[in-house]
């Protein structure tokens, strides 16, 4: 495929796979041949394709003419939860967190959970992140 970079210049791409962003847009996973050193086994440095990927929009990218790309893989998006329930560093409270929270790790036990769940962990004596403060939004 050909892509368009920001500055005007196209380059050959090769696409490697494709996303849809929750705003419906998508973006493509493509490599670029760059040039990268490569060590021969006498120890010396040649030049050599070495290829760079990067996400560009899929407005950028022009299909080869007669490609087929139906068989190119295609990320699912993950979708957030509304709302995380996450006990607290001693594990004493349990904390309810919104499903944008930046306080909510990608390596944190956090538990999605639905409005309603929210409203029962809340009437227990959970208590809203102090970050997110998702109690203005449940009101």
């Amino acid at each position: 495929m050909r892509l368009k970079l920001p500055d005007g210049q196209e380059l050959q791409a090769v696409l490697l796979r494709r996303r849809q962003a929750d705003d419906g847009s998508w973006w493509y996973l493509v490599a670029i041949p760059l040039w990268g050193p490569e060590q021969r086994p006498d120890g010396t440095l040649v030049a050599a394709l070495e290829p760079v990927e990067c996400w560009a929009p899929a407005k950028a990218c022009t299909p080869a003419p007669g490609e087929d790309y139906d068989q190119v893989p295609i990320d699912r998006p993950r979708r957030r939860p509304p709302w995380w329930l996450l006990e607290d560093a001693g594990g004493e409270q349990l904390v309810v967190h919104r499903g944008d929270c930046a306080a909510v790790g990608l390596e944190s036990e956090a538990r999605p959970a639905g409005e309603d769940q929210v409203r029962a962990a809340a009437q227990a004596g959970a208590v809203p992140c102090e970050l997110c403060r998702p109690d203005r939004a449940l009101g």
